[in-house]
């Protein structure tokens, strides 16, 4: 459903899409996306920050009472290796929030957003991608993961929100079915079985 805002709140969220200065290495790209909502980008080569607009009663606990305002879910993607990834939650949480009653401009926020992408993407530019979950792991995390299998344990693999998790150990079951690939990722000489879970 395409949100449709008054002449004076779209006015407001004009301004305030102004008001976002692109620092340097960043181009800033306003528009509408395919489900009509108004949203504010800052595009680097390496991280991408978005903001998406909206309008609506939110409680000012300042007055103790319902307050209509425009706010902000946000995005914060990143670059590590050759994959992208994001600092939301499928289905959980937003990387950031915004609203007008907030103390801190919107400028400052996404600014702030940036150098929180530009450090996640220092971070993980030596990460790989786990098979199954397609999730980015450091070096230090996958030494740690083949340790525990060395050890005859199970790890859990897990997405980056809600989904599909997978134990996998050495165990074979009815349930579990072999994974090539988690060997191989995780450069162990034996079999290795995984087992699907929910992950909420």
């Amino acid at each position: 459903m395409t949100p449709k805002f008054s002449k004076a709140v779209q006015q407001k969220i004009n301004r305030l899409r102004v008001s976002v200065k692109a620092p340097d290495g960043f181009k800033k790209e306003i528009g509408v996306d395919l489900y009509g909502m108004t949203y504010l980008k800052l595009v680097g080569d390496n991280v991408v920050v978005t903001a998406i607009f909206s309008y609506g009663p939110e409680f000012d606990r300042d007055n103790d009472r319902f307050v209509k305002r425009v706010s902000v879910a946000g995005d914060v993607e990143y670059k590590a290796g050759d994959k992208w990834y994001s600092k939301s939650r499928r289905g959980i949480s937003d990387a950031f929030n915004w609203s007008e009653i907030d103390p801190e401009s919107l400028n400052d926020v996404m600014t702030a957003q940036i150098k929180t992408g530009l450090q996640a993407a220092e971070r993980g530019k030596d990460m790989k991608v786990c098979p199954l979950v397609e999730v980015g792991m450091r070096p230090d995390t996958i030494a740690k993961y083949r340790d525990r299998l060395m050890a005859g344990k199970s790890i859990d693999l897990t997405p980056g929100g809600m989904g599909t998790g997978y134990r996998v150990s050495q165990r074979r079951s009815r349930y579990a079915r072999p994974v090539p690939e988690v060997e191989k990722f995780f450069n162990v000489p034996f079999r290795l079985y995984a087992e699907s879970f929910d992950y909420d």
